[in-house]
């Protein structure tokens, strides 16, 4: 979502309203807050993924061009690789 917001600022205060009902609202921040109180895997780490593998991983990722190509800001391989590192 981070990745996204620059490419799609208005769509991204619609969900803040949506989310929270309150305009203004950080709604990346409001979605981060939630997940931490799921009883889910926060981290590449928690699943048990070496840290080895992250690179591998954004490489995998930049092969699924049906859906890079439908994400609203191009991610590139160095972007990917900041994702999956802030991840684990």
């Amino acid at each position: 979502m981070r990745h996204n917001y620059s490419a799609e600022p208005a769509r991204f205060a619609e969900l803040s309203r949506a989310f929270s009902g309150v305009s203004g609202r950080n709604f990346i921040e409001d979605v981060e807050a939630m997940r931490k109180t799921l009883p889910i895997a926060q981290q590449l780490r928690d699943l048990n993924i070496p840290e080895t593998a992250v690179e591998e991983m954004a490489d995998d990722v930049m092969s699924v061009t049906r859906l890079l190509s439908m994400n609203p800001r191009e991610i590139t391989r160095a972007d990917a690789g900041k994702i999956y590192r802030k991840s684990y």
